[in-house]
C-alpha cells in the first residue's frame, strides 16, 4: 500500500518538465527523483496504521478482558460441580457457555495484544485484523458447543419422554446456582460495559523538495488535515528573471484520521454480547429451576431451557459472524456510499473520470480507499491540488485512509478492473 495520497506516476509527458517523479522508498524514509538523485524525507509509512486506539484505550480494553476472564473461569468452575450434583443439563449449558465466554475473552485479549504491536516491513498494515480473526474463532467455540448441548437436550428430552431418564434434576440446587450466576453474570456486564473502539490511523509522510525556477510565486496550500505531502522540485533555471519561482504546493495532512468511529471494537461487543446471553441463560435457568423445585414431575423444563438459550446464543451471534465475515471478505463497509463517492470526486473541476476504486475496512473503525483520477491539468501542482480534494471528499464519507494515483487525461491506464455500478 502506498503511503498517502500522492500525486504519482501515470501524468504522461504532457507534466513532463514541471517537476521531477518521485518515489518514496518504504523501507527508507527518503524520496528519490526518477534521474536518481535522493532528497530528504521523514516520511515512516510503517506508521501509517495505528493499532486499537490509544494506549490508554488499549488498557482500559484489557483490563476488562482480564477481569472477565477471571469472573467467568472462576464460576464456570462452580457452575461444573453444581450442574454435577444437582445432575441439571441447564446448568452445565450455562457451565459450557461460560467456558466458551472464557475462552473467547482469552483469545479477545490476546488479539488486543497483538493487534496493538507496530506495523512492520512484512506486515505493513500491522495486526489489527487479528483482533477479526479472534471475534471469528469466538463465534465458532461457542457454536460449537452450543450444538453438543443441544445434542444432549435432545437425548435428554426423548429419556423423559419414553420413561427412559432415571436422573432426576434437584430444583432447589439449580436455582440456588443460577441465582449466583446471575448476581455473577450482571456484575460481567459492568465490568465489560458497551463501549465503542476508536480506530485512530496516524500517517505522517513528509516529502521535502524545493523547486526554484525564475518567478516569484509562493503558493502555500496549508491543509492540517493530516498527511504532509510537500511537494518542492528543483529546477535551477538561470534565464536571470530573478523571482525564483518557489512552487511550495504543501498539503499538510497530518495522517490522523481519528475516525472515533464508530468503530466498535468486535472483541469487545463479542464479550458483551456473550456476557448478555448468560445472563438471559442465566435467568432462564433460575425458572426453570424454580418449576422443577415446586413441581418435581416437570423435569422437561430442563431440556427445553437448553434449547430455547441455544436458539437465543445462535441468534446473538449471527450478527457478530456478518460483521466479521464482511470484513474478511473486503465489502464496502455499510456506512460508506461508493456510488456517491465516486461520483462527487467525477464532479471535481478538471477530473474526467475516477476508476479502480477500492473501498474496504482493514479492521472495525479503519476503513481503507485507493483510487485512479484521471485529471485533465497541465501542471503537478494543479493536480496535486485535485488529489487533495478529492482526499477531502473521501475523508467526508468516513474514510480513514486514502491512497490516490492521478493519471493524464488521454494518458491514463489502459487496463483497469473496475467494479460494476449498475
Amino acid at each position: 500500500m502506498a503511503p498517502s495520497a500522492s500525486a504519482s506516476a501515470c501524468l504522461g509527458d504532457d507534466l513532463e518538465g514541471q517537476a521531477e517523479e518521485k518515489l518514496l522508498l518504504s523501507d527508507g524514509g527518503s524520496e528519490r527523483s526518477s534521474d536518481g538523485e535522493t532528497t530528504s524525507s521523514s516520511s515512516s509509512c510503517f506508521s501509517c496504521f495505528g493499532g486499537l486506539g490509544g494506549e490508554g484505550e488499549r488498557a482500559k480494553l484489557k483490563r476488562k478482558l482480564l477481569l472477565a476472564i477471571v469472573l467467568t473461569f472462576t464460576f464456570m468452575i462452580v457452575e461444573l460441580v453444581g450442574g454435577w450434583l444437582c445432575n441439571s443439563l441447564a446448568i452445565m449449558t450455562d457451565a459450557a457457555h461460560m467456558l466458551s465466554d472464557s475462552t473467547s475473552f482469552f483469545i479477545s485479549f490476546m488479539a488486543v495484544m497483538i493487534a496493538s504491536k507496530k506495523p512492520t516491513r512484512k506486515y505493513t498494515f500491522g495486526f489489527q485484523r487479528v483482533e477479526i480473526l479472534g471475534a471469528l474463532l469466538s463465534v465458532i467455540i461457542i457454536w460449537l458447543l452450543t450444538f453438543y448441548l443441544v445434542v444432549e437436550a435432545i437425548g435428554r428430552t426423548r429419556g423423559i419422554l419414553y420413561g427412559n431418564e432415571t436422573d432426576q434434576v434437584d430444583g432447589k440446587t439449580m436455582t440456588i446456582i443460577a441465582c449466583i450466576a446471575l448476581v455473577v453474570n450482571s456484575a460481567l456486564l459492568l465490568v465489560l460495559g458497551h463501549d465503542h473502539g476508536h480506530g485512530h490511523g496516524h500517517c505522517h509522510g513528509h516529502g521535502h523538495g524545493h523547486g526554484h525556477g525564475h518567478g516569484h510565486d509562493n503558493g502555500h496550500d496549508h491543509d492540517h488535515g493530516h498527511d504532509h505531502d510537500h511537494g518542492h522540485d528543483h529546477d535551477h533555471g538561470h534565464d536571470h528573471d530573478h523571482g525564483h519561482d518557489h512552487n511550495h504546493g504543501h498539503d499538510h495532512d497530518h495522517g490522523h484520521d481519528h475516525d472515533h468511529g464508530h468503530g466498535e471494537n468486535l472483541n469487545l461487543r463479542a464479550a458483551y454480547i456473550h456476557a448478555l446471553g448468560d445472563l438471559i441463560q442465566s435467568l432462564g435457568v433460575c425458572i426453570a429451576g424454580v418449576v422443577i423445585w415446586i413441581k418435581p414431575s416437570w423435569q422437561l423444563a430442563d431440556p427445553l431451557c437448553t434449547f430455547t438459550f441455544s436458539i437465543m446464543v445462535l441468534y446473538t451471534t449471527i450478527q457478530i459472524l456478518s460483521q466479521t465475515l464482511e470484513v474478511l471478505l473486503e465489502t464496502v463497509p455499510p456506512n460508506v456510499d461508493i456510488v456517491k463517492l465516486k461520483g462527487d470526486i467525477e464532479s471535481l473541476p478538471h477530473v474526467r473520470e475516477c476508476h479502480d476504486l477500492h473501498v474496504w475496512s482493514l479492521t472495525t473503525g479503519t476503513v481503507v480507499c485507493t483510487a485512479h483520477i484521471v485529471v485533465d491539468v497541465e501542471t503537478i501542482y494543479e493536480a496535486s491540488e485535485i488529489l487533495h480534494q478529492a482526499k477531502e471528499v473521501c475523508k467526508r464519507e468516513n474514510v480513514s485512509h486514502v491512497t490516490l494515483q492521478s493519471e493524464a487525461y488521454g494518458k491514463a491506464c489502459p487496463t483497469h478492473r473496475c467494479w460494476d455500478q449498475s
